[in-house]
């Protein structure tokens, strides 16, 4: 029946019941069952704040930002969807294959800076394990450990990495004229993403390294059209600091947007990330003027906040009395000295004592295995000392007589408690891409925190 002809207006006509219909009959029941996936589920923070911010201009102000970092972030891999609801999004892979982790954190990465410059901080985490997703419905074990993390254990603006899902990514890499990757098909598959581990609760993290233009530009001159640019040279060193400028004027944005003390703490942790990167800048010299964000910035927010409150406070106090308002006074010049001081990281805590840690991880029983055309070593890491290790990587470097020629490693699945043994295998390269020739090893663990 054609509704519109009778004139009946849409709010009361049906749906189409055939076309409902036949989707459901369109499944396949082989289909419905769980795969192994790795999943990404990534926050947009004080989203609340901006919406009240921007007011009724925000779906027009708001929408083009996001819409530009998403469809950048979706054209970098086939394999990787994004799915964006409100301030929620979904990264899922459709495979197992370890390269598609490094191309969700790839993404993740690209997207989390081109958020920064619109002032955007996330915070997320990535998995790997059961997950099933057909029309639009997600049943996925994966998924649920993903928001755990990130809503949980991640609170600063940070993307986790779920220890199982990093130790399966890496369990097939390996260093090739210097750089780290994995075999996929015929080809050599890059790292292009670095990771670190946070001294503070050991959370294995996916580094903050803003590697979209400046480095390429600034570091190494490259440029995708260089040969039709005149003096690209100057090009690229112009082009990477109006990038750092736009990363810097991101920060100063999020900041002023920092209400409260808790969304204060937050934007500090980046600031404090974004001043160490700029320490680490190789080529500083290439730099019209100093990005990093000094301290006055921030605390400068703080005591306007602070400010308003001791104002509201005085008004009182002249309302109950000059003694009640002295009172007040000194309760918020106190409150603030100690706030102050809580909110200043102690320089010496982000320093791991690695020389302490390694030395008390002890590799015995070490053996060199090789199966048909695979190569792997295996042995057993025991924790000597009288506290939990966790992110343990352990490290084969091969040697051609007393010259390096190749290497490999492998991460430990969760913790070692004090006095554990646990067993470990480290796979070198793949049936098209042999380990290098070598006539002896050497194994030491190279990372581990408390």
């Amino acid at each position: 029946m054609d509704f519109n002809n009778l004139n009946v207006p849409p709010e009361l006509q049906p749906g189409d019941f055939a076309s409902a219909m036949a989707e459901i009959q369109d499944i396949k029941p082989e289909s419905l069952s769980y795969a192994k996936r790795y999943l990404a589920f990534v926050d947009i923070l004080g989203y609340e704040a901006i919406l009240a911010e921007y007011g009724e201009a925000s779906p027009k102000t708001i929408f083009v930002d996001i819409l530009n970092a998403l469809s950048w972030a979706k054209s970098h891999f086939l394999n990787v969807r994004l799915t964006l609801f409100s301030d929620t999004l979904v990264l899922e892979s459709d495979s197992e294959h370890p390269v598609v982790f490094w191309n969700m954190l790839s993404v993740i990465d690209d997207l989390r800076t081109q958020l920064l410059e619109k002032g955007f901080l996330i915070r997320g985490a990535v998995t790997f394990g059961n997950h099933f997703s057909q029309k639009g419905i997600w049943i996925s074990p994966a998924l649920i450990r993903a928001y755990k993390l990130e809503s949980e254990i991640a609170q600063m603006p940070r993307v986790l990495l779920d220890r199982a899902a990093y130790s399966l990514a890496m369990s097939t890499t390996f260093v090739r004229n210097g750089k780290l990757g994995l075999a996929c098909g015929k080809y050599f598959y890059r790292i292009g993403v670095r990771t670190s581990e946070e001294s503070s609760d050991a959370q294995l993290i996916l580094a903050f390294d803003p590697n979209i233009v400046e480095p390429r530009y600034l570091k190494y001159n490259e440029h995708p059209d260089m040969k039709n640019i005149a003096n690209h040279v100057t090009h690229c060193i112009e082009t990477g600091n109006l990038r750092l400028g736009y990363f810097k004027k991101g920060l100063l944005l999020a900041l002023s947007r920092a209400h409260d003390a808790k969304a204060l703490s937050k934007v500090r942790y980046v600031i404090q990330q974004w001043n160490d990167y700029l320490k680490d800048f190789h080529h500083a010299d290439k730099l019209n003027q100093n990005y990093s964000i000094e301290g006055g910035a921030h605390m400068e927010a703080e005591k306007k906040q602070w400010g308003v409150a001791l104002g509201k406070q005085l008004a009182q106090g002249f309302l109950y009395g000059l003694g009640f308002m002295i009172a007040v006074v000194l309760v918020v010049v106190l409150a603030q000295s100690m706030l102050t001081k809580a909110m200043t990281p102690d320089p010496t805590s982000f320093l791991p004592d690695t020389k302490s840690i390694t030395e008390k991880l002890v590799v015995s029983g070490v053996e060199e295995m090789k199966t048909g055309s695979q190569t792997y070593f295996v042995g057993l890491l025991t924790n000597k000392s009288d506290r939990v290790a966790r992110g343990v990587q352990v490290q084969v470097n091969l040697f051609n007589k007393d010259k390096f020629v190749d290497q490999y490693s492998t991460y430990l699945t969760g913790s070692l408690a004090a006095g554990e043994s646990q067993y470990f295998k480290i796979t070198c390269g793949c049936k098209e891409n042999q380990p290098a020739p070598h006539t002896s090893y050497k194994i030491r663990v190279t990372s581990s925190g408390y």
